[in-house]
């Protein structure tokens, strides 16, 4: 008889988005993981770094709306519950606040479970290992006292339980000296106080030992760690492509979808394992230069592994043990998170929840029908299947289309690059001189364009194109810089650039696919839009011929 029960969705949950005194003092006045991601930088050409949130803001978990926000998503996209980290140091907690007011309010009505979190605190994201801030140590420590601090929690009935059984995931069990005697102390404390048996998961961090040979009942796998990430790493001369010639970094560069593959296609252990995934990984935030990077990391691959997972978990597992845990809801410093960002908006949401009916459609209704002779559903799967190659098909010779017109702009680009090359050879360029930047560009005998973006970035680009270009004003949709000068130049609003006709435009942002949609939805066509090399932006010095390409306007503020 087939098995009824669906698997359920488990996301990590970091609760780091809020001021405590502790951070304070070690990291300076407010401190949380939203200082560590908007500091971050691209590392190298085509690097999307800061990746910014979108849906739900820098947001502050010690306001409840926020927590009822984030499930309201998690739920939409097909996830059973969260699974908080738990920062306990001998009886010490940190970060606390949130989990104790999900607690104690009731809400969000969510499914929750607890991963206790049991490593010292060190300054390694300043690269400083073995300077500890927060010491986890275990002698002396009654493991009651533990399991004490959240018996509010496994009596909630929201609680996740498997077969009955409270879980409760330990992140470096190998830590705990005698980690089998703590082990059957909580299971004897939880049977006393009315909590009934634990179901204890040992999670594949840096061991990856049966989790019978220390009393728990099953492991969790936890990539990028445990396994694959030594065979996705980027050969040294796909490295040095992707990086250039100049680049600072010092990390790791992995490949995403190779490791994708590796973990989708590897057989089960000997024990019970419930299977993991993650979106994306990008520690720059934190890491910076000697960062771990999963370069090509995409929703659709991820979609595809997660739906293996899954599949995989229906024919592994049994009833309420078909757990899937992803790797994590809300992990921005470590670009480990499925709330939307800027870059991909919400499309990890989306893949999630596809991945879940996919799976579930072949799992049960589907199967069961089959299994009494009625294969309408299995054949109705399949034809969602073919919709979506369809879709996909014609989304490809969409992006067909678009490299044509591309092309033709490349060759107007390479047209007005030896143009500009015979001009220069006739006579030296203008050079800066005591004159201002204005009265610079309105000398000489060069194209006009326009920037878009009217900050820092924009100042950068003005003084990378004036060689070559004649740049006429500036577009910003900020209303108070509307109206005013940079450089002696005009600040308009987007609308205004139609007084000039089919002038280029130069995008000065980094969000430069988000003023892209802009200017088409004003009738600019795509061959007049050209973007500014990422290292122009970021004040580095640019390619060669990054500023002999066309005539353009600039759009963006940064």
């Amino acid at each position: 008889m087939t098995d009824p029960i669906d698997p359920r969705l488990i996301a990590f949950y970091l609760p780091q988005f809020h001021p405590i005194p502790e951070n304070d003092r070690w990291w300076g006045r407010g401190f949380t993981e939203w200082t560590n991601l908007t500091r971050a930088q691209p590392l190298f050409p085509g690097h999307v770094q800061p990746r910014l949130p979108t849906d739900l803001g820098f947001y502050d978990l010690r306001l409840p709306d926020t927590r009822v926000a984030q499930a309201a998503l998690a739920r939409q996209a097909g996830i059973h519950g969260f699974c908080y980290y738990h920062y306990w140091f001998a009886g010490q907690r940190l970060l606390q606040r949130p989990f104790d007011e999900m607690v104690a309010l009731g809400q969000p009505d969510f499914p929750f479970c607890v991963c206790w979190a049991n490593e010292s605190w060190t300054r390694r994201w300043d690269g400083l290992e073995r300077e500890i801030l927060m010491a986890q140590r275990y002698e002396g420590v009654n493991p009651e006292a533990f399991l004490r601090d959240l018996l509010p929690a496994l009596r909630d009935p929201r609680y996740i339980r498997i077969n009955g059984r409270a879980l409760l995931l330990v992140y470096r069990p190998e830590s705990i000296p005698d980690i089998a005697r703590w082990a059957d102390c909580w299971r004897r404390m939880a049977k006393a106080e009315g909590v009934g048996d634990l179901y204890l998961c040992r999670v594949q961090s840096f061991s990856q030992d049966a989790p019978e040979s220390i009393g728990f009942d099953a492991a969790v796998e936890f990539p990028p760690l445990g396994g694959f990430l030594e065979r996705s790493l980027l050969s040294p001369t796909d490295t040095a492509a992707l990086l250039g010639h100049d680049s600072t970094f010092q990390g790791m560069l992995a490949d995403y979808s190779r490791f994708t593959k590796l973990a989708a296609e590897a057989p089960a252990p000997p024990f019970r394992r419930f299977r993991g995934v993650f979106p994306s990984w990008d520690n720059t935030p934190r890491r910076k230069q000697r960062a771990l990077i999963f370069n090509g990391a995409n929703p659709v691959d991820y979609e595809d592994w997660l739906t293996a997972a899954l599949q995989h978990t229906v024919k592994e597992q049994h009833g309420e043990e078909r757990l899937v845990f992803i790797n994590a809801w809300n992990e921005w410093a470590e670009g480990c998170h499925l709330e939307p960002d800027a870059y991909f908006d919400d499309r990890y949401l989306r893949a999630t929840r596809s991945a879940l009916t996919t799976a579930v459609k072949l799992h049960r209704p589907a199967g069961t029908a089959a299994e009494r002779g009625d294969v309408g559903p299995l054949l109705e799967l399949l034809d969602s299947r073919e919709r979506s190659v369809r879709a996909l098909a014609a989304e490809v010779r969409g992006r067909e289309a678009t490299i044509l017109e591309l092309r033709g702009a490349l060759d107007v680009a390479q047209k007005a690059a030896r143009e500009a090359a015979a001009a220069m050879a006739a006579g030296p360029a203008p050079r800066a001189s005591g004159q201002g930047l204005a009265a610079l560009a309105a000398g000489g005998q060069r194209a006009k364009a326009v920037i878009f973006g009217a900050g820092r970035g924009g100042e950068r680009a003005l003084r990378h194109l004036l060689a070559n270009w004649e740049i006429v004003a500036f577009l910003d949709n900020d209303a108070k810089k509307q109206g005013t000068q940079l450089a002696g130049l005009p600040i308009l609003s987007p609308p205004e650039l139609a007084r000039y006709g089919e002038i280029p435009v130069w995008v000065a942002s980094m969000y430069g696919t988000e003023i892209q949609k802009q200017l088409l939805a004003l009738g600019v066509s795509r061959s007049r839009i050209h973007h500014l090399d990422v290292q122009v932006l970021a004040g580095a010095a640019p390619a060669p011929e990054a500023g002999r390409r066309l005539e353009v306007i600039i759009f963006g503020t940064g």
